[in-house]
């Protein structure tokens, strides 16, 4: 099955689940976009904290995304953790945050 398939189904799969409905707005919104960005399921990927704050239309802080996250993973919908994330853009800046993300199958 192709990486588009699979996630259609997957969604499908999740539609379905009594708890969907508890989640957060900004949590399913976080699920959504994580799941547009993924490769593939399973998969470790990561994504900046600015194309997160555009997608969910405000500004969070990293602190603010991972507490959606934690959310997300108690559902077993995705696991998600913040590291570094590359060069500072200027010299003596702080080294940027990056979000790394997984998309857990919800059988597994």
């Amino acid at each position: 099955m192709g990486a588009a398939r699979e996630k259609v189904a997957l969604l499908r799969r999740i539609c379905n689940r009594p708890g969907i409905a508890h989640l957060p707005l900004d949590a399913l919104k976080l699920y959504l976009l994580l799941l547009a960005d993924a490769g593939g399921i399973g998969t470790e990927q990561a994504i900046e904290v600015q194309t997160v704050q555009r997608a969910l239309g405000r500004k969070i802080g990293a602190a603010g995304i991972l507490d959606l996250g934690k959310a997300l993973e108690g559902d077993r919908l995705a696991a998600i953790r913040a590291g570094p994330g590359g060069r500072p853009a200027r010299r003596g800046a702080r080294q940027p945050l990056r979000l790394y993300y997984r998309i857990l199958r919800p059988d597994a």
